[in-house]
């Protein structure tokens, strides 16, 4: 009878197990369907804000060219000094 009795234990231990795994397989089978959409949300996302960036990146370098443009135009207007030479610099002694 003691034998009977473990061997039944053991066989509801091991069933419940069994189930246990299955509902486990089957919540991670579930949350793995989930994911495409949340991937499609993230590549949108991804997508958008490369979209910023690059808008961000022209803008920067076409701010960069126009300040350019400033110094080549405020250098070209600027007169440069009238220096007269004068001859060798004297020697200290």
């Amino acid at each position: 009878m003691k034998k009977a009795f473990a061997v039944a234990t053991v066989s509801v231990w091991t069933l419940g197990l069994l189930i246990g795994l299955g509902f486990g397989v089957l919540g991670l089978v579930n949350a793995t369907n989930k994911l495409p959409l949340e991937n499609r949300q993230l590549l949108t996302e991804n997508r958008s804000l490369a979209m910023e960036r690059d808008s961000l990146v022209e803008s920067v370098n076409q701010s960069l060219e126009v300040l350019g443009m400033q110094n080549q135009m405020l250098l070209k207007s600027v007169a440069l000094p009238d220096v007269t030479y004068l001859g060798p610099w004297p020697k200290a002694d």
